[in-house]
């Protein structure tokens, strides 16, 4: 039986099958994404790397074909989880979310982690919030502040005189302001990319070929920038909108109510 949701995002949906292993996709989160669904037999990326091949087997009662994995070991079968890590893609000692496939390495998750966490654990993708509505488009992005350290516990056997160990620090990440389908320019905010990531995959894909995603756009949208610091000095609501709105491309008619 194949699972029901995408092997990338976690997501249900349309997704195509993979005729040599339970791994589903759709085509948007494969890289490269396919434009339509594969004719005949089609093995996912994980089974092209592992070598695994399509055979055709006879069975004696209905003579339908089987499935077979060469080389796989029947003792991995009972565990559904990437044996990659998601961030980087690279194997080794990996921690497992309790409650998706996904796996982590401690150093790749952000901020990372000083050990293994005792415990249940959910990853990041599990834990992410819900967007509020559905997304019409994507209108700029930019850095956000890195999460919060994580303290990294004193060895029991450390000596007392010796300082604490140094936080581990996050990574910025990026944020997208986004304007929401059925609501004015005004109730315009920022989510993450991991929301946009999980919750508008397709729409997401088109604004990261479109864009450059290492450097985020200037906010110069062709104003005025001289008539724009005066007129912020004298209007302090002006001034609000120039930060919360304009800066962002977003047009002063735009924010008009009929």
């Amino acid at each position: 039986d194949h699972q029901d949701y995408c092997e990338v995002c976690q997501q249900g949906g349309e997704i195509i099958l993979c005729d040599t292993c339970p791994r589903a996709y759709h085509m948007v989160c494969l890289d490269p994404d396919m434009e339509k669904a594969p004719e005949g037999k089609w093995s996912c990326p994980h089974c092209e790397k592992e070598g695994i091949q399509w055979e055709a087997k006879e069975d004696n009662s209905e003579g339908e074909e089987i499935l077979e994995e060469v080389g796989g070991d029947p003792e991995e079968e009972d565990d559904h989880h990437m044996e990659f890590c998601r961030v980087c893609k690279d194997g080794g000692e990996l921690l497992c979310c309790d409650t998706c496939p996904s796996s982590y390495h401690i150093h790749c998750l952000n901020p990372p982690l000083p050990e293994i966490p005792n415990g249940e654990w959910l990853c990041p993708r599990c834990t992410c919030p819900a967007l509020k509505g559905k997304v019409q488009k994507i209108l700029i992005w930019k850095w956000g502040q890195p999460p919060s350290p994580t303290p990294v516990p004193r060895p029991p056997d450390a000596d007392p005189n010796t300082p604490s160990p140094k936080p581990l620090e996050g990574r910025p990440e990026r944020q997208f302001f986004v304007k929401w389908q059925g609501m004015s320019y005004w109730h315009c905010s920022w989510v993450s990319e991991l929301q946009l990531e999980l919750h508008c995959q397709v729409m997401f894909r088109n604004y990261q070929r479109k864009n450059d995603m290492d450097e985020p756009p200037s906010g110069d949208f062709g104003g005025d920038e001289e008539k724009s610091r005066k007129r912020k000095n004298k209007d302090p609501k002006f001034a609000e909108m120039e930060e919360r709105f304009y800066r962002y491309g977003i047009k002063p008619e735009w924010m008009m109510i009929h």
